[in-house]
């Protein structure tokens, strides 16, 4: 290769063939952004381009016959150029290296160079020249080490995740897996990239794992649930959540992550284990507790029937009545009992069920003062009512309101000492809710008891649970209820010996106009009942036989059957205006009679049971009974249905 230029002063001769070419390099050397010297053997500077001086601030004219050494690079850079030089005078080949550089002019940021020599051949064929070219790569040397950086973070956190990392490429096999995915699977990560994703799953999962890499490989994003088998041949339950890798709008791999989800799954399990058991243990309570109802009720049934009939003959003298009054009042007391424990059970489980309808509370309050009038004159109590409320309707459960009440002034007797008083107040302290004050001059109550007040169980301090005994599940059940209703039940009292205060508010029914429909209680028509055929099916040997008296002292005329045989054959021979029925019969079902007799005979009817479930309820009403009644009767309760049943 012919030498172009000499810059020692030695020239091709103007117009030659070399002079044109010298002159052509010359342009386009000092119109180069690159850094361009030639160095003869000696290793001088014969030529240098004016870029020079991105690596020194000496003008390019004073370098000109100076060793390379003094071009103005580092020693480490020299050496390693010099070394680099060496190496194409002596191969007569191109030669190519890398190295940074601080130029003395400039920031004093490091320039990262591209070096390249080329050897310059005299006519002989010997390297007289080199040609070194230095490209500033500094912008595509950070840009590479960035890349090399954020590939080394990524290798990290992948490495570092406790997920099985992984990529796969469109046909699923393997192409990355980190540590964990290994640890995961069981195989080493060279034994992962021979296989499929699919090679690790169990057959029955195999659908939902190819659905979901079709959808992967069409761009969508995505997770599944795959079971897959480990190197050993256990089973692992892995939550796959991945994504496409997409370049120039082509899926080129998947990458993905699996958790292992194996001990959440048998979490998971065993919960649903202990979940069912504690429904099968509620469940086996429930019906415990409704057996022990129903145990419970039937023996009461006849106790307070008997007692009924012995208060209510004026034949005998007062002593005897007053003594079947205490015998009634407890009886009826134990199988309040019952029914506390039941409503605590639907409570606490959300299974009331509330039958709403406009109520009138002032009506509601005085029905409850009438029902105690025997308790406050065997306690020598003194009851007041102050009924001042403007507006006093309410959409409600009457019966469960009335229990509201019931329990709230049944502990104001239970609590208040002979010669006490007990006030029902009500009043609108505010336009939208009805408030009733149930105010007693009792042994009040402890400012650290009243925080627990109507947790179950609970009276508030244990020496009056000591004195004075009970479950402490009235108050619970009434706050219970009355939130149903959309209200409250509060306390309050100045301290023991004190007295106390239960207010309970209620929202008023809006726009009501009591002409226009009002819920009619049952007991509103008092209008005595013609007297009646009655159809009596009970197995209960005692009950049968007191029902059969109470019957017969209101003038009905009864038939017995103790069993669901007996009973559709007295059916069959004699017309009865009614029937009152057990539902457990040792044959069948009273369900089941009462369906027949209204099919066959239209004849109405009334549930008399131990069981007082509302599903039981339920169950009845669906059978057909007008109405069901739970051990031990109510008189009073009886006598309105018969008058509502029969008409």
């Amino acid at each position: 290769m012919p030498k172009d230029v000499v810059e020692t002063g030695r020239e091709s001769a103007p117009g030659s063939d070399a002079g044109r070419r010298s002159g052509d390099f010359r342009a386009l050397a000092e119109l180069s952004s690159d850094v361009i010297v030639r160095i003869d053997r000696d290793y001088l500077v014969v030529y240098v381009n004016p870029y020079h001086h991105r690596l020194t601030a000496v003008p390019p004219a004073e370098v000109l016959g100076k060793a390379f050494s003094d071009v103005g690079l580092s020693s480490a850079a020299v050496r390693l150029c010099e070394a680099c030089l060496a190496e194409a005078f002596e191969q007569k080949r191109q030669a190519a290296w890398e190295f940074d550089h601080v130029p003395t002019a400039g920031t004093g940021e490091v320039v990262h160079f591209h070096a390249c020599a080329l050897p310059e051949l005299d006519v002989h064929g010997s390297v007289e020249t080199l040609l070194l070219i230095l490209h500033d790569a500094t912008v595509q040397h950070r840009a590479q080490q960035a890349l090399c950086e954020s590939e080394q973070r990524y290798r990290s956190i992948v490495e570092a995740n406790p997920d099985g990392v992984f990529a796969l490429d469109p046909n699923g096999r393997f192409i990355q897996a980190n540590a964990a995915c290994a640890a995961l699977t069981g195989f080493s990560v060279e034994e992962l990239l021979q296989k499929s994703f699919t090679d690790l799953c169990a057959p029955e999962c195999l659908p939902a794992v190819r659905d979901f890499h079709s959808n992967l490989a069409n761009n969508s994003s995505g997770n599944v649930l795959a079971a897959l088998i480990r190197k050993d041949g256990q089973r692992v339950d892995v939550l796959v959540t991945g994504g496409p890798i997409v370049v120039d709008g082509k899926v080129v791999a998947i990458h993905a992550a699996g958790h292992d989800i194996t001990a959440l799954q048998l979490a998971q399990a065993q919960e649903r284990r202990a979940r069912q058991l504690a429904q099968a243990a509620i469940a086996a309570k429930d019906r415990f507790l409704a057996v022990l109802s129903h145990e419970l009720r039937t023996p009461l049934s006849p106790i307070v029937i008997t007692a009924h009939l012995l208060e209510s003959n004026l034949t005998f003298p007062p002593e005897v009545r007053d003594a079947a009054t205490t015998i009634r009042r407890n009886a009826e007391l134990e199988a309040r009992i019952v029914d506390d424990l039941l409503d605590a059970t639907r409570i606490s489980r959300g299974k009331v069920h509330l039958h709403l309808a406009p109520t009138d509370m002032h009506e509601q309050i005085t029905r409850v003062a009438a029902r105690c009038q025997s308790d406050l004159r065997a306690q020598k109590l003194t009851l007041t009512m102050r009924l001042r409320a403007r507006a006093w309707h309410v959409q409600g459960d009457p019966t469960r309101l009335q229990q509201i009440l019931w329990n709230l002034v049944r502990n104001a007797l239970k609590f208040t000492p002979a010669d006490g008083r007990i006030t029902i107040a009500t009043d609108n302290d505010s336009p939208d809710h009805l408030r009733i004050d149930i105010t007693d001059t009792g042994i009040g109550i402890k400012p650290e008891g009243l925080p627990h007040l109507f947790d179950r169980f609970e009276h508030g301090d244990p020496e009056v649970t000591r004195l004075f005994g009970g479950l402490g599940l009235g108050l619970s059940i009434s706050k219970g209820l009355a939130e149903l209703h959309g209200g409250s039940v509060a306390a309050a009292s100045p301290g023991p010996g004190q007295g106390s205060t239960f207010t309970v508010k209620l929202p008023l029914l809006r726009d009501f106009d009591p002409a226009g429909g009002e819920a009619r209680s049952a007991d509103s028509d008092e209008s005595a009942v013609r007297a009646l055929r009655v159809l009596l099916v009970e197995d209960h040997p005692d009950t049968i036989r007191t029902m059969t008296r109470l019957l017969d002292s209101h003038g009905h005329t009864v038939r017995t059957a103790d069993c669901l045989a007996a009973a559709l054959g007295a059916a069959a021979a004699e017309t009865f205006d009614l029937l009152i029925s057990d539902i457990g019969l040792p044959d069948g079902s009273g369900l089941d009679l009462m369906r027949q007799l209204r099919a066959q005979y239209a004849l109405k009817g009334i549930a008399l049971s131990g069981f007082g479930t509302e599903e039981d309820v339920r169950k009845s009403k669906d059978a057909g009974f007008a109405a069901h009644l739970t051990k031990p009767i109510n008189l009073k309760e009886l006598e309105r249905v018969i008058r509502r049943t029969v008409g």
